[in-house]
């Protein structure tokens, strides 16, 4: 009797934790395909990523050795692999673009993040944005704004070196 609950309770759990173990293998394999592919269009380069961070559609790397910022965005059918040399690059800030929702004599607001970008400003060319999140195709906001941050930091840091 005690033999024939245990396997039943095994069975149960198994199947009630599979949903969440297929979640983390995707994950991780989608991860995986972004990590290559950056990597890939790194070593055409002859850059080494020594720093990345890697989300649900999105990824950034640097070569701080070449002074390379590597970044890649992925659509429905295929990831985007793009590079900037970061000596043509004075300046880095993180812009986020915002909608700002007010209720009846103000008591209470809020502010939704539309769009969170990494802004670079070339010596002789117009801004280039890298997006960390956009609303329009990511559903949630976790965490990309404090890593904005970060690596809008480690950029300006690698300038002025």
């Amino acid at each position: 009797m005690n033999s024939g609950i245990t396997i039943t309770v095994l069975i149960i759990a198994t199947i009630c934790s599979m949903p969440f173990v297929m979640m983390v293998m995707n994950r991780k394999k989608r991860e995986k395909i972004m990590i290559n592919s950056v990597t890939k269009i790194a070593d055409k380069n002859d850059c080494r990523l020594n720093d990345y961070d890697v989300f649900t559609n999105f990824m950034i790397g640097i070569d701080d050795f070449n002074n390379t910022l590597f970044y890649a965005n992925k659509n429905q059918e295929n990831i985007d692999v793009n590079y900037i040399n970061l000596s043509e690059i004075k300046n880095c800030k993180v812009k986020t673009i915002t909608n700002n929702d007010k209720k009846i004599k103000g008591k209470s607001s809020f502010t939704m993040i539309n769009e969170l970008n990494l802004l670079l400003t070339p010596f002789d060319k117009p801004d280039l944005k890298v997006t960390f999140y956009n609303s329009d195709s990511n559903m949630q906001l976790s965490n990309e704004l404090m890593v904005a941050k970060k690596w809008s930091d480690h950029i300006n840091k690698q300038l002025h070196v």
